[in-house]
């Protein structure tokens, strides 16, 4: 059973919402409301509660829930909205859109405290993991768009920039096998499906070493990166891949998820230089 939650929320609520009382396995990660990629942010973190303002610039509370029903089906996050004002016509829209909980003005602590409370009673006895969901929604959202990546150096700079916001120690071997196959990842996606016999060997044949050689360093610098990296910044990335029952993510798990976030950011940098 997990125990421990995570909170995706619009970061003008994070004062109320940094001290929740009686529970303390919260990790929550704010968003900006004008950001344009919530839906992928919660496809990739997975978090246990997501909250909305009901308008945001670019979109609002019953488009993003709606969306991600579309793409997600019933496996989706707790979505509880914030309702500047409350109306009959309101509470159903955003119930028929899937909204698990509407919630109106003052938004204090004790109303967070008891909102995750009864997440946590709701998730916990669940004990799911939701990892590789995030993953395929990913897939499914941008799956259809293509990546030029013929700039073969685009993801080593995206790839060298992420590893040093996650703190992963660059003093050791494995820190540029790690490197090395983030980027093949993000080069080639079918090369996740054969992490032993193919991604690894060729690694080891770049570096003139051995695959287990290989797989060994990239996990103790996975775990340097969790002992020394930035724990905010993880948490960020990983989401419930780190709670204190799971452990840290696998070294396929690891480089998966970082190869889709580069390609997200690859892609989305290509969409804003070709509209301009």
């Amino acid at each position: 059973m997990k125990n421990s939650i995570m909170i995706l929320a619009t970061n003008h609520i994070q004062a109320p919402l940094e001290d929740t009382g009686t529970l303390n396995a919260v990790h929550t990660v704010f968003f900006r409301p004008d950001d344009k990629d919530i839906i992928e942010r919660i496809a990739c973190l997975q978090p246990d509660v997501v909250l909305l303002d009901l308008f945001m610039p670019h979109t609002d509370a019953v488009e993003i829930i709606r969306s991600y029903g579309t793409l997600f089906g019933d496996a989706k996050p707790f979505f509880a909205v914030l309702c500047p004002f409350a109306s009959e016509r309101l509470r159903q829209e955003l119930t028929a859109c899937g909204a698990d909980r509407l919630m109106f003005p003052p938004f204090d602590r004790r109303a967070f405290s008891e909102l995750i409370a009864a997440v946590c009673r709701e998730r916990f006895s669940q004990g799911s993991n939701k990892w590789r969901q995030g993953i395929a929604t990913l897939h499914k959202i941008h799956g259809n768009t293509a990546l030029d990546l013929s700039d073969k150096r685009e993801p080593e700079r995206t790839v060298n920039r992420v590893l040093q916001e996650l703190g992963v120690p660059s003093n050791s071997a494995g820190y540029f096998f790690l490197k090395r196959a983030i980027e093949l990842a993000v080069l080639d996606e079918s090369i996740m499906r054969s992490v032993t016999h193919t991604l690894y060997p060729a690694i080891a044949a770049e570096f003139h070493t051995t695959p287990s050689c290989v797989d060994r360093r990239i996990r103790h610098t996975i775990i340097g990166a969790f002992q020394v990296g930035h724990a905010s910044v993880i948490a960020s990335y990983f989401g419930h891949t780190v709670d204190n029952m799971r452990g840290k993510p696998s070294n396929s798990e690891f480089i998966a998820l970082l190869a889709d976030r580069i390609r997200l950011t690859i892609r989305e940098r290509q969409q804003e230089t070709a509209v301009i």
